[in-house]
């Protein structure tokens, strides 16, 4: 379950402008992602991710990539929303709500973490793969499986991006994100920057990943 969800979505083209009011990590079309919510969720990536990487012999990940990560999958996430709100798209509870089973797993594996914070995260993870997954079937007219799994998310994905497209999307300096959603600098316009936090071990939990 963890390693599936670990799994980040990649980056679609995002439409950016302007900067975000202070506290917000992004606004999509209004809607403002708080910069608690996004840290947390990068807390969450980065001990799920670390994992897997550990396996591979991988003690420490860049902090900067982890949150940047996460802030990404939370604006997707918005666009998600409203291409399966506008299309009346049902996703059942049972895609998106974590067994008993895999919460206890998922509250293990990030040990430290607070519980309530771990299950949202890692469920809007879920929705957002529900989301895309469920468009792509539509559009394609076959129910996802091993074989076609890519050609499904791929075809969901350009749903989510063409809706993604129509949004103004701004994201907090400090992230150092271009108009389209890539890295534009190593360092963005506040004197802390994200990149602070790959390079001081004396920085608190909450702002490295390792």
């Amino acid at each position: 379950m963890l390693r599936k969800i670990a799994l980040i979505l990649p980056v679609l083209v995002l439409a950016a402008c302007g900067t975000t009011r202070p506290g917000a990590a992004a606004i999509v079309d209004g809607e403002e992602i708080s910069q608690t919510s996004a840290d947390e969720t990068a807390q969450v990536f980065c001990r799920i991710n670390l994992l897997s990487a550990q396996q591979q012999g991988v003690e420490e990940l860049s902090n900067a990539e982890i949150r940047r990560e996460a802030i990404r999958q939370m604006v997707l996430g918005v666009a998600a929303d409203r291409v399966a709100e506008r299309d009346d798209l049902s996703i059942p509870s049972s895609l998106t709500t974590l067994s008993t089973e895999d919460r206890a797993q998922a509250v293990r594996a990030v040990r430290g973490l607070d519980r309530d914070t771990v299950i949202r995260v890692l469920e809007d993870s879920q929705r957002l793969y529900a989301i895309v997954t469920a468009l792509g079937e539509r559009q394609l007219g076959e129910k996802v499986d091993e074989k076609n799994q890519q050609q499904v998310q791929e075809a969901g994905r350009a749903l989510v991006e063409a809706e993604l497209k129509k949004l103004t999307v701004r994201y907090a300096p400090r992230y150092g994100l271009d108009a389209d959603g890539t890295q534009e600098a190593r360092t963005g316009s506040l004197s802390t920057t994200i990149e602070t936090a790959d390079s001081s071990a004396k920085l608190p939990d909450t702002q490295r990943c390792a």
